[in-house]
């Protein structure tokens, strides 16, 4: 099974816009990233006509640690605060997508953890792959501000017997001309296939600190 994570463009597609993203339309973005999926595995074939959110959105800071455990086990550096998790489930055959988000506003950066259960794979990881970067892509995931790529590699990490591959890009932003860090990958998490996404302030949030979260990630 292929564990390549999404490919990151080298630079911004978007305008410079006027001013930038606020924390609120961020988790905009972020519900319209997981209904962006779910549209989706429903073109796919992968979600019946009755979906149950059991348990459903949640922005209850506890509620959002407990079910990142659920996808998998990482240390969040300080400054991201959970801010929203959402999860899907079958009437019979239980959870189909579990997210999480984690965000800074005061530094227009975000986490986000994404899970599908084995069951609810295809079992083509690079399909699978491909509809979630389609699906960020088309609802502008990872453009809390235009970012131009300066540099850009690859981090392995051993997780539950697998070698996962993160990217790493570092440039800076269109508007404010500050340092930003993205980081993508995918891994083999709690129930499934999982994926993380970053794009952060690379002053507040270093390269060091990055690495020591996915190196925690089991």
């Amino acid at each position: 099974m292929s564990m390549t994570p999404p490919e990151m463009t080298s630079e911004a597609t978007q305008p410079p816009r006027k001013s930038g993203m606020s924390g609120g339309a961020k988790l905009l973005i972020v519900l319209g990233v997981g209904g962006g999926l779910l549209v989706l595995l429903c073109c796919g074939g992968l979600i019946g006509f009755g979906v149950y959110m059991a348990g459903g959105m949640s922005q209850d800071p506890e509620v959002v640690r407990e079910k990142t455990g659920e996808i998998a086990q990482i240390e969040i550096p300080d400054g991201l605060d959970p801010k929203m998790s959402f999860d899907v489930k079958f009437p019979v055959k239980g959870r189909m997508m579990l997210w999480t988000v984690y965000l800074d506003e005061g530094t227009e950066s975000v986490l986000v953890l994404f899970a599908l259960a084995a069951a609810s794979a295809s079992g083509d990881q690079e399909e699978m792959r491909r509809a979630m970067d389609q699906s960020l892509q088309q609802q502008g995931m990872g453009e809390q501000e235009g970012i131009t790529v300066e540099e850009s590699h690859t981090k392995e990490v051993e997780i539950r017997g697998e070698t996962a591959t993160f990217t790493i890009a570092k440039g800076v932003g269109e508007e404010s001309g500050r340092p930003r860090i993205q980081v993508t990958g995918v891994f083999q998490g709690e129930t499934g296939p999982a994926i993380l996404m970053l794009n952060a302030d690379a002053e507040k949030y270093t390269e060091e600190q990055i690495v020591e979260m996915l190196d925690s990630i089991e």
